[in-house]
């Protein structure tokens, strides 16, 4: 798996955003910040992050890829498009999904592994 920059990432994303379905896998090793941020409708598949994914606020955002790896806590309030997780999601630490108007209980897998959700 290669690491990324926060640039790299940010075309990755514009990328898989655009449609662009490529499996690449790929590192953050930091804190990745990503709030409200209404242009990012999709992540890139293969992606993990090293410590906290924070996605609050990404209104257009409508899934996460499968196979999403977070070490840390995955923060993902607000996201009112997001209409289920993935399976094989893996967060490391806790799970925040306030305000995720269109996540209906049923879509979210049953053996996701989270410390708290």
């Amino acid at each position: 798996m290669r690491n990324v920059t926060k640039a790299e990432l940010d075309e990755a994303i514009r990328a898989a955003s655009a449609g662009d379905t490529l499996h690449r896998p790929m590192h953050y090793s930091g804190n990745l910040d990503l709030r409200y941020r209404a242009d990012i409708t999709h992540l890139p598949e293969g992606l993990s992050v090293g410590s906290n994914l924070d996605l609050t606020g990404c209104t257009s955002l409508t899934h996460l890829p499968d196979g999403l790896s977070v070490d840390g806590d995955l923060y993902l309030s607000g996201c009112t498009a997001l209409t289920h997780l993935p399976d094989g999601l893996t967060v490391g630490g806790g799970l925040v999904l306030i305000g995720c108007t269109s996540l209906m209980e049923k879509n979210i897998p049953a053996h996701l592994r989270s410390k708290a959700i």
